[in-house]
């Protein structure tokens, strides 16, 4: 694996860390999570049929999906 590689998981795992340290009782279903990157709430990258989301972006990818509802909050720092 490259070194450009050795950050990128695939996002159902990126669900499954988020899920497991939040408790995941208030996770959205996996398609609308699914739909939400497709529409670039959260940053994704898609090889092939598989998603694949950076380590380093798990924070911004909880906040998306626990956190408020509105998309461009969560590319802002918070106050």
């Amino acid at each position: 694996m490259t070194i450009e590689n050795q950050d990128l998981i695939p996002l159902s795992d990126a669900i499954a860390e988020i899920g497991a340290k939040s408790g995941g009782d208030n996770l959205p279903s996996m398609s609308a999570i699914y739909g939400k990157a497709n529409t670039g709430r959260f940053p994704c990258i898609r090889k092939g049929r598989w998603r694949f989301v950076r380590r380093s972006d798990l924070p911004l990818i909880e906040q998306v999906l626990l956190g408020s509802s509105s998309p461009a909050s969560a590319f802002c720092a918070p106050a």
